[in-house]
């Protein structure tokens, strides 16, 4: 099998990344309009290498934005993105708790794992980057904030119908968090994303060096930990994916090897599963 030529996808999983791809070209439009700074990153980035395009059974799309365009995006795409799709931040959408944004699509739906009333159509993630004085501040900066992060957001969280022993540990957990943070149970969404995003950006004033040759996931990027040398990704360059151009690191070989290692090699077929529950695609 000739592992750069993509197979067509069929079903809503096609469409949805036909969907994606549309997201992805105004996003790219925007930033190039507006001489901003992104590239593909993750699975997105492997995929335009890999094959050319989206990987066959993926379901998502990632692009990273050095944190000061990052933030100029933000209140430039309120503007500027077409109306059939949706900036999502925690300002934006009160029910989304994940602490970087998503560009959403109006018209389709996804099935997450995870559980709230927020817009939860197509998307794709925009991840924030910083540049670091050294890598085992970064990391252990980014513990601290997801440890704060993830407990206030217990807080905030209703419980969930018990189905299974996982959910039933993680309703037990979210009953202490509320007791031991009783205070915080009375106050609102907004003054808790105030919280976390103050302490975000104490902790890049303190640990951030414009001036650094590494650069890495956001603190607020808190599940993955990942940092690289400024030269492996600048200056960027350009590659296919499906029927656009978009921009990827320059070294993107090294790029993908500290994240994947053996990139070219294709996961075991049982591997082979999209991100979410389920697509939904409104005609």
């Amino acid at each position: 099998m000739d592992i750069t030529n993509k197979p067509c996808v069929e079903g809503n999983l096609g469409k949805a990344q036909n969907i994606m791809l549309d997201i992805l070209k105004a996003v790219d439009t925007i930033c190039r309009k507006n001489n901003l700074t992104y590239w593909l990153e993750g699975g997105t980035l492997l995929g335009a290498v890999r094959h050319k395009g989206f990987i066959p059974w993926d379901d998502d799309v990632d692009i990273a934005m050095p944190r000061e365009d990052y933030e100029k995006f933000i209140s430039i795409a309120k503007k500027e993105l077409p109306d059939n799709l949706f900036l999502q931040t925690s300002y934006t959408d009160l029910e989304y708790d994940m602490p970087w944004m998503k560009v959403r699509h109006n018209n389709s739906e996804i099935v997450e794992y995870k559980i709230g009333n927020y817009h939860n159509g197509l998307f794709i993630d925009i991840f924030p980057f910083d540049y670091y004085r050294d890598v085992e501040g970064y990391i252990n900066s980014k513990k601290r904030f997801k440890f704060i992060y993830r407990t206030l957001i217990l807080v905030k969280e209703p419980f969930e119908k018990v189905t299974n022993k996982k959910i039933l540990i993680k309703n037990t957990l979210k009953f202490f968090t509320k007791v031991i943070l009783f205070p915080f149970t009375f106050m609102s969404k907004r003054k808790i994303f105030n919280k976390i995003y103050a302490l975000r950006d104490k902790y890049v004033g303190k640990y951030g060096a414009k001036d650094s040759e590494i650069l890495g996931y956001g603190i607020d990027t808190v599940f993955w930990n990942f940092s690289i040398e400024k030269n492996s990704v600048f200056p960027l360059k350009e590659l296919s994916f499906e029927d656009g151009s978009f921009y990827v690191p320059g070294n993107y070989d090294a790029y993908l090897t500290k994240l994947f290692g053996d990139y070219m090699k294709l996961p075991e077929e049982k591997d082979r599963i999209p991100h979410n529950l389920e697509i939904i695609i409104k005609e």
